[in-house]
Formats: structure tokens, C-alpha cells, sequence
């Protein structure tokens, strides 16, 4: 039996991809949510940045319409091990890097 691609789910893929990168925009171009409006294309600006910071809620909802029929299961529970395991990994990576490059020192204070 072929599953029947869901076309509509693609394009809230897309539609909140492209905000994740309009967001990002925003952020690397010094506009923050403490700078002030002054003029119509900051107003624009502002009414922008406001609808593309609904990437996040369009993909949690895609992956809870994707995950509606998941059993849960030991099978399903063992699947967060991979990620724990590159986030461990990655956490290992950046704390060398800091250390080498910057010369940090984390304790459990920092934390």
C-alpha cells in the first residue's frame, strides 16, 4: 500500500522555513525587540518580524500532526538516546574549543 503524500504539510514546511530565515534576518541585521519604532518602514519592520516568529509554533504543529498516530513504546523512548548522545558529543566539542581557544573555565557555579 504507497502513503499518499500530504502536499499542504510541505508547504507549512516550507512557509516556516523560509520565516526561521527571515527571522535569523532580522537578528543578524541589529533589528531587536528593544529598538525603537520611529518611521513607516520600522512600523513595517516590526509587523514582519511579529508574523515570521511563528516558525516555531508552525513546526511544533507539523510535528504533532506527523506524530498523532505514534505508539508509545521502548522502541520509541530508545530513539531519544541518539540525540542525547551527538547532543553529549557536540557539549564535549564546544567546552574543548572554549577551553583551547578562549581559555574558559566552567564549573558547576556557571551552571
Amino acid at each position: 500500500m504507497e502513503k499518499k503524500r500530504n502536499i499542504n504539510l510541505d508547504v507549512i514546511r516550507c512557509i516556516a522555513l523560509i520565516y526561521v530565515l527571515c527571522v535569523h534576518f532580522f537578528y543578524n541585521a541589529n533589528f531587536y525587540y528593544y529598538s525603537p519604532v520611529i518611521g513607516p518602514a520600522m512600523e513595517l519592520s516590526v509587523i514582519l518580524r511579529n508574523c515570521f516568529s511563528a516558525c516555531v509554533p508552525l513546526f511544533l504543529t507539523l510535528s504533532g500532526f506527523l506524530m498523532n498516530r505514534k505508539k508509545l513504546s521502548a522502541k520509541y523512548y530508545a530513539g531519544i538516546s541518539k540525540v542525547l548522545i551527538i547532543y553529549g558529543l557536540s557539549c564535549i566539542a564546544v567546552w574543548i574549543f572554549r577551553t583551547i581557544e578562549y581559555q574558559d573555565r566552567f564549573t558547576l557555579e556557571a551552571l
